[in-house]
């Protein structure tokens, strides 16, 4: 069975740099590093702040965005006929105050047309049990499906600022520029950050990749730092080298690289990380992630080790192991362990569908393929995350990261977006009981599945809505407060 991630629990950046074998004992460890290869073993983390736009990730930018068209199919069809991402709110458990809190929520939106597309974060304030609004990422597509810039916002003082804008600029079909400018007060002035320039081989292969600034002595771009890519015969990257560079000097001085292992199915199963020794020249090994396989070429395990100076070996330290097995709504479990001696289990999240819903079925599923951090395994989304830790020898609540789509809202009293909106029974009858946590004016409005608003009032803590006269059927209950839609659930008449 096929495992695709759209939204993985570790972004395997392809950068590393060799090193050369230490000379003889060391009690010193290597100088201070950035390291490429992150270790990030916290299964279901969520982090809605999507990362694929980050320079910094060069194989994997180009990888999706000279693949990637939205293609104009995702908007023919009607809304209806399709599932529409609302939203995904996130709860973690907090060492603090030892329960789960809510801590992040996205909102998605997209114009008619689907050449705007929208992202907006909202983080959970704990004083007064209300989304606050943080900023929101805006990614506008050109009329050949091809992303053509991006524009980050922040939230001030009840208004949306300019913050960010990144064009991307292609040629032949491939990414040549990424540039970014920043704005730098508030009658639209802009001031360039930097750009980054790809080049490729005879067969759209990527070679380089080159960090620029903007000399502004010379009024030109110049480079200060640059990746280069070795690959086999088959394609895949077998190191990644990082290179510090003097524009004006030319010369290039080796600051890291990676290597890349390969079993005899073309599958990765090491990456090594070299770093600077203390020795001019001298590179030495400094992380290492170990995967396996089983038999049905699905991966089994990702294991981290860190290099022990002191034995000069690597010393186990992290490690990821998959759980494929398909039972009921379950698709998959992933445990993360620690090493001390023998590896524990230290935390686990449960990947859950309800309907069995494929990608396919989901509106814009192109964009949100791309960028928003869903999990889709074996063509099958992922509906909710439940995460656990393991506290005196058993699995206790971490939280949750739930995905909410326009046709799959809640239909039982427990079964909410947030936890500020409560609407019982349901199905209903004759009536209706809606609580917030809000003690100001919010807004009820009552839609028919025509988008016909059937009934509209206003509630502050509490409401009873009589319901009795409604024809039986679907309908769709929305609450907005200060602006924002806090709730939007299918209601069923009997």
């Amino acid at each position: 069975m096929k495992f695709r991630y759209i939204f993985f629990l570790l972004v395997l950046g392809l950068a590393f740099e060799g090193r050369a074998q230490l000379d003889s004992v060391r009690t010193l460890p290597v100088p201070e590093h950035s390291h490429v290869l992150e270790i990030d073993t916290f299964p279901g983390k969520n982090q809605l702040q999507r990362d694929f736009l980050r320079l910094e990730r060069p194989q994997e930018l180009t990888g999706l965005l000279n693949n990637l068209t939205v293609s104009p199919k995702t908007f023919l069809k009607s809304a209806s006929e399709y599932l529409k991402l609302d939203s995904i709110v996130v709860s973690d458990w907090q060492d603090e105050t030892q329960t789960v809190e809510n801590t992040e929520k996205m909102r998605f939106d997209a114009n008619a047309d689907g050449s705007e597309m929208i992202l907006r974060y909202y983080s959970w304030n704990t004083e007064n049990w209300r989304w606050k609004t943080e900023q929101a990422n805006y990614y506008f597509f050109g009329t050949n499906g091809r992303l053509d810039s991006t524009e980050y916002q922040e939230y001030v003082v009840g208004n949306y600022k300019r913050y960010i804008q990144t064009q991307y600029i292609y040629e032949n079909e491939l990414l040549r520029y990424t540039q970014r400018r920043q704005k730098i007060d508030e009658i639209e002035t802009w001031e360039e950050l930097d750009r980054t320039k790809y080049t490729y081989d005879s067969i759209g292969q990527l070679t380089h990749v080159y960090s620029q600034k903007r000399d502004p002595f010379d009024d030109r771009w110049a480079t200060y730092f640059y990746i280069e890519y070795t690959r086999d015969t088959l394609g895949n990257v077998v190191q990644e080298t990082g290179y510090d560079y003097e524009d004006y000097d030319g010369i290039s001085t080796r600051k890291y690289y990676l290597t890349y292992d390969y079993n005899d199915s073309n599958r990765l199963v090491i990456i090594t990380e070299f770093v600077k020794g203390w020795q001019e020249g001298q590179f030495v090994e400094d992380r290492k992630q170990e995967n396996s396989y089983d038999e049905n070429g699905q991966l089994k395990s990702e294991t981290y080790y860190n290099w022990e100076y002191d034995s000069d070996g690597w010393l186990e330290d992290t490690r990821l192991v998959y759980d494929h097995t398909v039972s009921g709504g379950e698709l998959q479990t992933v445990v993360s362990q620690d090493w001390n001696g023998q590896w524990l289990d230290k935390r686990k999240a449960l990947y859950l569908t309800n309907h069995f819903y494929t990608i396919d079925e989901v509106l814009h599923a192109d964009f949100l393929d791309a960028f928003v951090p869903m999990v889709v395994i074996d063509s099958i989304v992922c509906e909710r995350i439940e995460k656990s830790i393991l506290q005196n020898n058993a699995w206790t609540d971490a939280g949750l990261t739930a995905y909410y789509f326009s046709t799959d809202w809640p239909t039982g009293t427990n079964d909410i977006e947030t936890s500020t909106v409560r609407v019982y029974p349901n199905p209903v009858s004759d009536f209706l009981n809606i609580e917030t946590g809000f003690q100001d004016v919010a807004s009820c409005v009552l839609y028919d599945l025509a988008g016909r608003v059937v009934h509209q009032t206003q509630i502050t803590s509490r409401l009873t809505m009589d319901v009795s006269r409604l024809t039986s059927g679907f309908y769709i209950l929305e609450v907005r407060h200060d602006n924002e839609t806090v709730y939007s659930g299918k209601l069923i008449k009997k």
